[in-house]
């Protein structure tokens, strides 16, 4: 059997996993719905804030906040669901029971790895940036950092198996991750890649041209209103009306997006629980 019609084997035994355990989706989906929820006040407070007449000064700050518990929500998300892709990789049922003993068990570790990550991407970033500033290696230097960024999430695709599965501390997953993933790498890229496209997708960016626009469940919104001026209310005010009707007119949309995005990263990530007991042999007394 090719890597490849081994790797489509364990989508459909994953597919079937996670139909059967639906629970693995709520801690995901919670966490990507009050962040949402997060999003709408703060916009709606600084709606308010320009019709008061007292801007969005508290603005920079509630951004601050909102990037805090994100962190720290995304941490104990990834810990207790470590808890929850292990044992149904192995075919064990599973509860929110098993999702706080994941976050007691692996959230000092999921915290270490991270900032490991940190530091190997600064590295490459680094590199990057030295060899960009030489004239002919521009060029080079961005696609160099591209695939050794990809090259780097390809080897440690697998680093968070490893701590469920043979209760090792970082470096040691680190190095077991990158011994499995050489062996398995086409496919593990392949997987990483397709994951990296839905995980990616709540980038906010503007328009390039300097215009307004605001990105949410990653649908980019353009909240200018050019044209439109309205006798005895203000530009700010008006920007504050077209971002709130922006925003009620794809909420929907968004939420729509963000549930697919959250959906297909589960199941990509159980995906490599079950691609990594199958191919070491895990056994299901190990719990």
């Amino acid at each position: 059997m090719g890597q490849f019609e081994e790797l489509w084997m364990y989508c459909k035994e994953t597919f079937g996993i996670v139909k059967q355990r639906l629970v693995l989706f709520v801690p995901r989906l919670i966490m990507t719905g009050l962040f949402m929820a997060l999003v709408f006040i703060i916009v709606g407070s600084a709606f308010l804030g320009i019709l008061q007449g007292k801007g969005v000064l508290g603005m920079p700050l509630a951004v601050i906040m909102i990037g805090l518990m994100t962190l720290v929500g995304n941490l104990v998300v990834e810990s207790g669901q470590i808890g929850l892709f292990s044992k149904a990789a192995l075919g064990h049922s599973i509860g929110m029971r098993d999702f706080g003993e994941g976050i007691g068990k692996f959230i000092g570790r999921v915290f270490a790895g991270g900032i490991l990550f940190i530091l190997l991407f600064l590295i490459i970033g680094m590199t990057a940036l030295i060899l960009f500033v030489i004239p002919v290696l521009n060029i080079v230097a961005v696609v160099g950092m591209v695939v050794a960024m990809l090259v780097v999430s390809v080897f440690l695709s697998a680093w968070k198996a490893a701590l469920a599965f043979k209760d090792l501390d970082v470096a040691e997953a680190f190095r077991d991750s990158y011994r499995f993933a050489r062996e398995f790498f086409w496919p593990m890229a392949l997987v990483v890649f397709v994951r990296g496209l839905f995980d990616g997708s709540n980038n906010n960016k503007g328009h390039e041209g300097g215009q307004g626009s605001l990105s949410v469940g990653g649908i980019n919104i353009n909240i200018n209103l050019p044209g439109i001026n309205i006798p005895g209310v203000d530009t700010g005010t008006i920007l504050g009306i077209g971002s709130v009707a922006a925003l009620l007119a794809v909420i929907h949309i968004a939420a729509a997006a963000a549930i697919i995005s959250t959906v297909m990263t589960v199941y990509i990530d159980q995906l490599v629980f079950v691609i990594y007991a199958r191919r070491e042999n895990i056994s299901q007394e190990i719990f």
